[in-house]
């Protein structure tokens, strides 16, 4: 193969590779937005759950037929408020773990566009030295 197919072949493989990073920066960045709008929704139930008491209902007068029912369920809306920021987190903790991910792909694509560059250096080198 001459140095000028060769060089064409690593423009186009560089050209396929920039794509690839380009798409997964663009996913990173995408992620990141994800992540802090999970923490602020996840501030949002810790800081709502005081809301779920709310009127406390002790005084048997204003506790009504429907007060066992009205409990369990406020019980249930408790229970979830507790586990749901947990969950919040386990999704925050894999998108921050895919962003990692996504960046070593882009420094890997990075490091490999870089050694094709250096190689089309040489090539057009060796090609003005031997004309």
């Amino acid at each position: 193969m001459n140095d000028a197919l060769k060089i064409s072949q690593l423009n186009s493989e560089i050209d396929s590779l920039t794509s690839v990073v380009s798409d997964a920066t663009a996913q990173r960045g995408e992620l990141l937005e994800i992540r802090q709008s999970l923490g602020r929704k996840k501030d949002d139930l810790e800081s709502d759950n005081k809301w779920i008491h709310e009127p406390e209902i002790e005084n048997e007068i204003t506790r009504g037929t429907l007060s066992t029912t009205h409990d369990g369920v406020r019980n249930l809306i408790e229970r979830t408020y507790k586990e749901t920021p947990e969950q919040v987190q386990d999704m925050m903790n894999a998108i921050t773990e895919e962003r990692s991910r996504l960046q070593r792909e882009i420094n890997r694509n990075n490091t490999i566009i870089a050694s094709k560059r250096n190689s089309i250096t040489t090539l057009k080198t060796k090609q003005r030295i031997f004309r």
